[in-house]
């Protein structure tokens, strides 16, 4: 298959947007386990 014969689904901007979403998502849940860990750090002192 030739490169100028490759179709595309999505356009850059939806890519981009899909990524932008994809990465509020994963900071998220970053927080959550840091909260977590925050939340249970008097239980295992000796844990960084």
């Amino acid at each position: 298959m030739l490169r100028e014969q490759w179709g595309f689904d999505y356009t850059a901007s939806q890519l981009g947007q899909a990524a932008a979403t994809k990465l509020a998502f994963h900071e998220e849940c970053i927080a959550w386990w840091v909260d977590k860990r925050k939340a249970n750090k008097h239980r295992r002192p000796d844990r960084p």
